[in-house]
């Protein structure tokens, strides 16, 4: 039987806070929410924090003239978490973020060759970023 899903967004909570490499943040957030995100009680919801940390992401990480576009949120309901993606100045993003931490994660995928920006952020911190071939 599958854990519950408060469960499930407490352990992807763990790995966003103990994350030393944000590509295997991602690449485990994928992985452990393809059978069952897509399954839950959802709303579409608009977050000033978040958007304006995409904002401040792909600037720092595109140059000043890239914009964040088409920016979709959903919160589980019941859970702290918020899921999304957005056009980052012709590339496509991803984020992660949870409201009672104020903390989240965003993904950019700069190239089809894998290149690919990741940042982990507090909207009222400095993002931490890193690059790398995926």
């Amino acid at each position: 039987m599958n854990p519950p899903v408060a469960e499930r967004v407490e352990e992807i909570k763990k790995r966003l806070v103990e994350a030393v490499e944000f590509a295997d943040f991602f690449r485990h957030f994928f992985d452990c929410t393809e059978t069952w995100l897509l399954d839950v009680d959802s709303r579409r919801i608009e977050d000033r924090h978040v958007e304006n940390a995409a904002r401040l992401i792909v600037s720092k990480a595109l140059g000043d003239k890239a914009k964040v576009r088409d920016l979709l949120l959903i919160e589980v309901t019941g859970t702290s978490l918020v899921h999304g993606s957005c056009q980052a100045g012709g590339c496509m993003a991803t984020i992660v973020y949870f409201r009672d931490l104020e903390w989240g994660a965003m993904a950019i995928v700069r190239n089809m060759g894998g290149l690919m920006t990741f940042a982990r952020f507090k909207p009222w911190q400095d993002a931490v970023m890193s690059s790398r071939l995926q």
